[in-house]
């Protein structure tokens, strides 16, 4: 085989021979604990802002922008776990404790490490937050539950 395919069988064969079936799992851990965090934030303050409708908009637009507010700040908050679930699933295929991966990322870049990539990751998120929480609240109005 030739191209992508050889390296991507490479990349499969490297993980396996140097951390076993596990290597598979490396970012596992990480990625649980960064979408659950989202998420406690980003639901119930979805509901509160869809709720509350502080710009008295119809309830789709409402909806969908309280969700890209909701996304954009769980987004925010939730970025310094994104980044080291990215760092531990990049870093020369070795499983390395989180702790040890937290202070190598303060280490290098400071407190400000933790949050590189959240404009984008944000900006991201708040198109998803429009598009999903816009299309259930629609879908709420038209099967009549809210």
């Amino acid at each position: 085989m030739v191209g992508r395919s050889d390296k991507i069988i490479y990349s499969l064969k490297e993980i396996l021979r140097s951390n076993g079936p596990l290597g598979f799992y490396i970012g596992l851990g990480p990625t649980l604990a960064r979408d659950i965090f989202f998420s406690a934030i980003q639901l119930p303050l979805f509901e509160y802002l869809r709720l509350k409708n502080y710009l008295h908009l119809d309830s789709v637009l409402s909806a969908a922008t309280s969700g890209a507010v909701a996304a954009i700040i769980a987004g925010f908050f939730s970025c310094p776990l994104d980044v080291l679930k990215t760092r531990l699933m990049t870093q020369d295929f070795k499983i390395e404790a989180a702790k040890n991966m937290i202070g190598r990322i303060y280490g290098e870049s400071g407190f400000a490490g933790f949050f590189k990539g959240a404009a984008f990751r944000c900006g991201i998120l708040s198109f998803g937050g429009v598009v999903y929480f816009g299309a259930l609240q629609k879908m709420r109005n038209v099967i009549g539950v809210g």
